[in-house]
């Protein structure tokens, strides 16, 4: 390599190591003084190293005495080299080809971005280079793949692969490791151990995947099992029953783990079980062998019951040619005393961590009882006690008691960690809660049963934070007795006060642990639902054996509460509407989570106007904020929700992209008397935020007029008066015909508030003759 003289004016033409003949581009080195090296003057390397790369000729710039003023320091260099030969400037930028060799693997695409690459990976695989192989048939479902059938996974115990069916119908979850498949009867289910451990059959027809495979399977990992069952049309209707549940597959016996727990014929209720062949009795007979009764190997207990002996999906597929039960045609399978036939069975796993207990409701486990849920808050598993029984389903129960048989009067540490059985009295614990609770929305549920076996259910939005495990809450339904009603508060027991009272142990004094503010106000001594439950037989007090249970404050009377259970449900509402539909009546601000904004998005929500769950997005009523604003501020919408405000325009049109919406638009004037207007499939859409509805409402309608109308302030006038600026007489923004207004119509609500004493409010042609001293705007999902 030849370097030339210094300030020699070379052109080079370079080729990229991709091959394209790049197009000229011509760099300027300049001289600088080097502020790190107390301004020695150094050559400054021209643009971004992307841009030297590019370089088709290199010449030498200006001098500078100063350094420049740059946003980042620039790359210097001492020795420029202004040369013709390509491989000495490629050497001297270290330009190379990132997808040279490409990086991507298992027929991954390389694409240059920058100075580095992306992967274009082929279906199946993940990761940086495409190195990670699918786990599954989720994670080949999650990359594209949504044809059925063979494919090869990389589960951890199988480096090498394995090759599984894939069952990619749609339909929540996705993604199933199909392990058994029977059809018509064309292979033969009779076999022994080993083949039963190595599978047999074909994939792409009937099948039994392999004892072994299943074992190491689901030793990691949560799994649920699905089976689906088509019956004999003859007997019964051609219907179709899939069943759900947990699974797992242990030790050299192949003992089933964490079986049937919903209401089902399926045999497998009471686990574990191990695997039966006719050559290896594993079964719950002592004078059978329930595999060689049935042909064929299964989980078995006692195979005399019927529900033990013909529920084997592998037993005997009947045909009736060879058959002198010729009035049907697959397995026998248990229906109370008689039995149906299954023509066809489908047996598949799909690896399944469930957040919390709407995960599990969600994927068809509705029977209550204890599960293990794996919160991404929460580290490692979680044991908790699902109710899938109450409405909605899916709830987190974090308190029960029911019989005072557990002492709730406990310290900090038991608090906090938990206490008592999740199958009786306990507490989940205020770090699980904590927990928990740090993410998403949460809905908290309070049941109470009192003395005369009346129920009461109270709901609000729950959060636990901080050290003292705060308690916030938001949206009583209402007529609720919870002292907590006022929040945050945090938490107090007999060894750690954190109450609102000086001269008062709360916890102490009601003998358990609980959100307290003071105690001797009786809406909070007494509505502590950890606090002492009384039982007759072990009270001193006469006055306290007239009753059994924990005291309760209900308006001024003392009620007594025999049992409660307090639960969370994970809870992200789409709007207003859904929190209402949920149980909250308070209205006030909340946080809803539309399908543009799944982060969340605050608003405010009247739960008091007529059919409840409207989200208001205008409110005025004394004049306190300046709605002259630009189209950024109405863009963006400005003011206090709890206050005067706007919403914002691109809020509305993100809300209304969705659904139908129905409108609702408030008056009231100086005089006090009301006017509303209504207003169908209310809807804001493009970059000029126009209004659109439907023009068919009967009752207090909008003028047809306003629907096709663009927004417009006084910077962006989108009116049709070309003679003025709407928005700036009005001095607000808003839907604008001409600035001359049509009588019926609520035009220019957000136009100038007066405060003068005679002519306080807002004038509009719509309400002719008043002044508009109150105005809401309000929407609710609409199903006309």
């Amino acid at each position: 390599m030849r370097p030339l003289a210094r300030w020699s004016l070379v052109a080079v033409s370079l080729v990229a190591l991709l091959g394209v003949v790049r197009a000229e581009k011509v760099c300027y080195f300049s001289q600088e003084p080097d502020r790190r090296q107390n301004g020695r003057l150094r050559w400054v390397l021209p643009g971004s190293k992307s841009d030297h790369c590019r370089c088709t000729s290199i010449w030498p710039g200006p001098l500078y005495t100063k350094p420049l003023q740059r946003s980042q320091e620039p790359f210097y260099t001492d020795t420029p080299i202004f040369t013709s030969d390509q491989e000495e400037i490629h050497h001297f930028f270290e330009c190379h080809d990132p997808c040279s060799p490409n990086p991507c693997q298992n027929g991954g695409t390389c694409s240059q971005y920058g100075e580095s690459f992306l992967c274009q990976c082929a279906p199946g695989f993940e990761g940086n280079n495409c190195d990670n192989k699918p786990l599954d048939c989720a994670a080949l479902h999650s990359h594209g793949i949504r044809q059925s059938g063979v494919y090869t996974i990389y589960p951890s115990m199988y480096p090498d692969g394995l090759e599984v069916y894939c069952d990619m119908k749609p339909g929540y979850p996705y993604g199933w490791i199909v392990f058994q498949r029977r059809l018509d009867g064309s292979v033969n289910f009779t076999h022994n151990w080993s083949q039963y451990m190595d599978g047999f059959g074909n994939l792409t027809g009937e099948f039994w995947l392999g004892n072994e495979k299943l074992r190491q399977l689901t030793s990691k990992h949560k799994w649920l099992l699905q089976i689906n069952l088509t019956f004999d049309d003859q007997i019964n209707g051609a219907n179709f029953i899939s069943y759900r549940w947990p699974f797992r597959i242990e030790g050299d016996n192949y003992t089933l783990l964490e079986g049937s727990i919903g209401r089902s014929p399926l045999p497998l209720s009471q686990t574990p079980r191990p695997f039966s062949t006719y050559d290896k009795d594993n079964d719950g007979e002592d004078h059978l062998n329930c595999a060689a009764l049935t042909r064929g190997g299964w989980w078995f207990d006692q195979c005399e019951s019927p529900q033990d002996s013909w529920g084997n999906l592998n037993g005997e597929y009947f045909l009736p040619e060879n058959s002198t039960d010729g009035n049907y045609f697959g397995i026998r399978w248990p229906e109370g005393e008689s039995f149906a036939v299954v023509r066809s069975s489908e047996m598949k796993l799909r690896r399944f961590h469930p957040y919390d207990c709407l995960s599990l409701f969600n994927i068809g486990i509705t029977t209550s009882g204890v599960y293990t849920i794996y919160s991404s808050q929460y580290s490692g598993s979680l044991e908790v006690y699902c109710d899938m029984d109450a409405k909605d389903g899916g709830w987190n129960v974090f308190q029960r008691r029911f019989n005072g048989s557990v002492n709730f009067n406990r310290n900090w540490a038991e608090y906090r960690d938990g206490f008592g059985d999740l199958t009786g009295e306990f507490w989940l614990g205020n770090e699980k809660l904590r927990q928990l609770t740090s993410v998403n929305e949460w809905l908290l549920q309070i049941d109470l049963t009192f003395d005369h076996q009346i129920h009461k259910t109270y709901r609000w939005l729950f959060r636990v934070e901080g050290d003292n495990y705060a308690l916030f809450i938001n949206g009583s339904t209402g007529d609720s007795p919870l002292p907590s009603s006022q929040t945050p508060r945090p938490f107090s027991t007999y060894d750690k006060d954190n109450d609102g009272e000086d001269h008062l142990n709360c916890a102490a004094l009601t003998r358990g642990g609980w959100w307290f503010g003071q105690c001797e106000s009786p809406q909070d001594s007494w509505s502590n639902l950890n606090g002492e439950y009384f039982l007759p037989e072990n009270s001193t007090n006469s006055t306290d054996l007239e009753y059994r249970g924990i005291r309760w404050v209900d308006g001024r009377n003392v009620s007594v509460v025999l049992g409660v259970e307090m639960k969370l449900h994970r809870f992200r509402p789409y709007d207003c509407y859904t929190l209402y539909n949920h149980g909250i009546r308070q209205s006030g601000v909340y946080t809803i989570y539309p399908r543009k904004y799944p982060d969340g998005l605050e608003v405010y929500c009247d739960m008091d106007a007529t059919l409840g769950g409207w989200t208001l997005f205008q409110r005025r009523f004394n004049g306190s904020v300046n709605f002259t604003r630009n189209w950024t501020e109405y863009q963006d919408g400005f003011g206090d929700l709890t206050g005067e405000f706007w919403l914002g325009n691109e809020k509305l049109r993100q809300l209304t992209s969705d659904w139908r919406w129905r409108l609702q638009i408030d008056l009231k004037d100086h005089t006090g008397k009301h006017k509303t207007f209504h207003a169908e499939h209310f809807r804001i859409e493009g970059n000029d935020y126009k209004l659109t509805f439907d023009e068919s409402v009967r009752s207090n309608p909008l003028p047809p007029h306003l629907s096709g109308r663009s927004f417009s302030t006084y910077d962006m006038d989108n009116d049709e008066d070309t003679n003025a600026n709407c928005a700036a007489e009005l001095k607000g923004g808003w839907w604008l015909d001409t600035c001359n207004g049509t009588s019926g119509a609520p035009y220019g609500l957000n136009g100038e508030y007066q405060q003068g004493p005679n002519d306080r409010g807002i004038t509009s042609d719509g309400w002719a003759g008043h002044r508009i001293v109150k105005s809401e705007m309000k929407l609710r999902r609409s199903w006309s």
